[in-house]
């Protein structure tokens, strides 16, 4: 999927998705959700790269996979906090019925 907010983000599932599920953007990876369910519970997440240091990511294989390239929102020109971006994708899911 593809949905443009007022940031002008649109994430989408990108090469290698398959192998590191993610959203990516240009090639790069820029979030990465996980879900698990143990004991009849479900548990969920969603790491979304702002404004932190990537540096960790060149020591490490990014979700177990090497040179698997990662990027952030304020590399792509997009100076909004992760306050706002938490809260408009609160609101875009609230609006899709995600």
């Amino acid at each position: 999927t593809s949905t443009a907010g007022p940031t002008g983000f649109i994430p989408a599932t990108g090469p290698g998705s398959t192998r590191a599920p993610g959203v990516y953007v240009g090639g790069a990876k820029i979030a990465a959700l996980g879900l698990r369910v143990r004991r009849g519970c479900s548990y969920h997440g969603l790491a979304l790269n702002v404004s932190n240091d990537l540096q960790p990511f060149q020591r490490i294989n990014p979700c177990g996979h090497p040179g698997l390239a990662v990027t952030r929102t304020r590399d792509l020109g997009i100076e909004a906090s992760a306050a706002t971006l938490a809260s408009e994708l609160v609101d875009r899911k609230h609006h899709t019925g995600l």
